[in-house]
């Protein structure tokens, strides 16, 4: 009996810290935030909300401006491996939504063919990005970012490239998530 009461109550208490989704306040900077669409408790039941944005988009080829996009911190595979992920929620007629989720820390860069890793490891802020790898696949670099609010992301997406020659092409990496 008193096993059950210590559960409901840490359950409890963990449902009403900031971040939770059942706060309705984002655990970094401790804005108010809609309720959690389903698609994003479905995927990620014990996540919490870093950041949440509104109507905006952070794609350049999208006219859409009504989309929500969430950061949401999860476990991985193993309970001590902290994910970092994107949401990003777009309304469709019927109240039907779609869901697409993003690795929120790591983009893929595609560098022109006149350029090497170590121009762009020189190029980018040493306290913002790391390059962590390649993408055997597409050859694509793989950099990690250590500020990925949705409008940071935006601000990568779009102006990293138009700075330098030397980056072809930024984009966002799938979250594939094994069930």
């Amino acid at each position: 009996m008193l096993f059950k009461y210590a559960i409901r109550e840490k359950n409890e208490r963990s449902s009403q810290r900031i971040g939770s989704y059942d706060s309705n306040f984002t655990a970094v900077l401790r804005q108010k935030f809609p309720p959690v669409p389903k698609e994003i408790r479905e995927n990620f039941p014990n996540g919490l909300v870093l950041y949440h944005e509104s109507n905006q988009t952070l794609f350049p080829d999208t006219e859409a401006k009504n989309e929500d996009y969430w950061i949401i911190e999860t476990t991985g595979a193993f309970r001590s491996e902290r994910l970092f992920i994107l949401a990003r929620i777009r309304p469709h007629a019927q109240k039907q939504t779609e869901a697409k989720f993003y690795r929120a820390s790591e983009l893929y860069f595609t560098l022109s063919s006149a350029s090497d890793p170590q121009e762009l490891k020189d190029f980018l802020p040493e306290n913002e990005f790391r390059i962590i790898g390649r993408n055997s696949n597409s050859e694509e670099l793989i950099i990690q970012t250590k500020n990925f609010t949705p409008k940071r992301l935006k601000e990568i997406l779009t102006k990293l490239p138009k700075e330098t020659p030397i980056i072809e092409s930024i984009r966002l990496v799938e979250f594939v998530q094994n069930k």
